[in-house]
């Protein structure tokens, strides 16, 4: 069973999450929390498989919410919020602070195709209940940020121009991809990126990440 605890700030939308996961029996919802705060005083207790938070909350946020998991009770996290659509800053920053993943939620969630959003929802924590988190600490204090910088060895440039190719897909999707790429086109290397940080990338640099690239993405 996949113990999950959902944050949210609207008791409605806290009841919605609860019966559409409900439809899956290998999930159960442990605990409920109104905000970040409310939500780190449960987890010793309830010790969840996967955290789903929103974003915007009085007293603690999910951002700050999710820096304080990582840092004390490492755990997977999903943002489930309508913050976090393609081409939004906030998806950085969450992934950043440790998120593992993100699913925009239906500005009229009442009104929304509630079968289609029960299936990615309990999708996405299955697999995010399999993957294994470390802590991490997410704050910087004044003196690490007066240290010196180290000084870093330059390289040589590379003779001939570095190929590359950076695939920015689902894990089912990434496979297929990747066995196309280095066998048809024989790039020595590839880079891969979570499919929202690569949304990020191509919307903040296009111009430069797609430039004489040939990218694939999902």
């Amino acid at each position: 069973m996949i113990r999950v605890l959902l944050v949210d700030d609207s008791p409605i939308v806290l009841h919605i999450l609860q019966r559409l996961l409900s439809r899956s029996p290998e999930i159960e919802v442990v605990g409920t929390a109104a905000d970040g705060k409310k939500a780190l005083d449960l987890l010793p207790a309830l010790k969840p498989d996967v955290i789903c938070t929103d974003l915007h909350m009085p007293v603690m946020s999910g951002l700050d919410f999710t820096r304080a998991v990582m840092d004390s009770y490492p755990c997977p996290i999903l943002v489930v919020s309508v913050s976090v659509e393609p081409g939004s800053p906030n998806i950085f920053r969450l992934l950043e602070a440790g998120a593992l993943d993100i699913l925009p939620k239906p500005s009229d969630i009442l009104n929304g195709d509630m079968d289609e959003l029960a299936n990615e929802l309990s999708s996405k924590i299955r697999i995010l209940a399999g993957v294994r988190v470390f802590r991490r600490r997410n704050d910087v204090s004044v003196a690490e940020l007066s240290k010196p910088a180290l000084k870093l060895a330059v390289m040589p440039r590379p003779q001939t121009p570095l190929r590359m190719v950076v695939i920015g897909a689902s894990p089912a999707a990434r496979k297929p991809y990747a066995k196309f790429w280095l066998t048809a086109c024989h790039f020595p290397a590839a880079c891969r990126v979570h499919s929202a940080y690569w949304q990020q990338l191509s919307f903040r640099y296009g111009d430069v990440v797609g430039r004489g690239l040939p990218v694939a993405g999902a």
